[in-house]
């Protein structure tokens, strides 16, 4: 098993925790913004253990501060490099890997968010927006290859990156729950898994229906998320 993240803390944390349940672990300290560094590392693990799963999950979120009508460029900027970019750096190395064997199980962590832009995270929803449509573009492209990408936008879960977040968290998960829903969604090859389904609903009409009903819906609930 290979994780990486930036917190080396956590890191550990986490490595440990696999290791106590008998996982075999090799950790690095990466930002998946830097590309290079993330696909010789990906690549190198492949060859030690052909990686079957890939799990295409760091993400940071910012939003739109108080009093201000937008986060600004370098904010909205950091969450498309982390979440979505971040996302392509992490699955392009090992995808072609994957296709010359005929096997694999890509899972991309999108949101609720990617359904339908939220009007106080604009930066958030549009780099989870990607992340969605990539992975959608992916499962379809090469789905007759083997390679099977599940696209999951889950609603909230209980996190530090939710902690931050100053709002209602209707249908709040624990992240073992969470975890639990993801691992059974990829293991059983589902195109698409995310919860709570009320949620889903409602942003899915939320896309679907006339903008002068939903706009003002949308913006009438109101959150802010602390800055990183």
């Amino acid at each position: 098993m290979g994780l990486t993240g930036r917190n080396a803390v956590r890191l550990a944390a986490v490595a440990a925790e696999c290791r106590r349940r008998g996982a075999e672990v090799e950790t690095a300290e990466l930002d998946v913004r830097e590309a290079g560094a993330l696909a010789d590392w990906l690549t190198g693990l492949d060859v030690r253990a052909p990686i079957g799963t890939l799990i295409a999950s760091a993400g940071v979120s910012a939003g739109v501060a108080p009093g201000q009508l937008g986060e600004g460029a370098e904010l909205a900027t950091l969450q498309v490099a982390s979440n979505l970019i971040g996302a392509i750096n992490t699955v392009e190395p090992v995808l072609p890997l994957m296709l010359q064997r005929g096997y694999g199980r890509i899972a991309l962590i999108s949101s609720l968010a990617g359904l339908r832009g939220l009007p106080y995270s604009p930066g958030y929803s549009a780099s989870k927006a990607g992340v969605r449509a990539y992975g959608e573009a992916l499962r379809t492209l090469c789905g007759p290859a083997g390679v099977r990408v599940t696209v999951a936008c889950p609603g909230f879960f209980d996190t530090p990156m939710t902690d931050r977040w100053h709002g209602p968290t209707p249908f709040l998960s624990s992240v073992e729950k969470t975890a639990r829903g993801l691992q059974a969604a990829v293991d059983k090859g589902r195109p698409r898994w995310g919860f709570p389904w009320p949620l889903i609903l409602g942003m899915k009409l939320g896309d679907l229906g006339p903008t002068w009903i939903t706009d003002p819906i949308f913006r009438g609930f109101h959150f802010n998320i602390e800055r990183p």
